[in-house]
């Protein structure tokens, strides 16, 4: 899309990306810094969020490093005061990480 209106809406932008099929982490206009790992959300007005994960994973908080939620495909974040939360995220899907490389097996004695 080209456009010479500018700035755009958050609004308008975060439907172009719904509608192209990109995945959208937040409806409220915070923040987002995302990759297959890790989500940043910066949130500033108070309010109850759902962030949408791309797939269900384990959720961690990379701050406290303390678990947040396992197996979740979105989370409910409630924010009183202005936060920035940072999230691992992981997953297993069989013998392959998420992030791509293989998980190697311990070997077992055979008798």
């Amino acid at each position: 899309m080209f456009t010479t209106a500018v700035p755009l809406p958050s609004w308008f932008l975060r439907n172009l990306a719904w509608f192209s099929g990109t995945h959208v982490y937040d409806e409220a206009d915070d923040v987002v810094y995302a990759d297959s790992r890790m989500v940043a959300v910066h949130a500033v007005k108070p309010e109850r969020r759902v962030i949408h994960l791309p797939r269900r994973c384990r959720v961690e908080d990379l701050v406290t490093g303390r678990p947040v939620a396992r197996s979740v495909s979105q989370m409910v974040v409630i924010v009183h005061d202005p936060v920035t939360r940072w999230l691992r995220l992981s997953v297993r899907l069989g013998n392959v990480r998420a992030d791509g490389r293989h998980a190697i097996p311990v070997a077992r004695k055979v008798s």
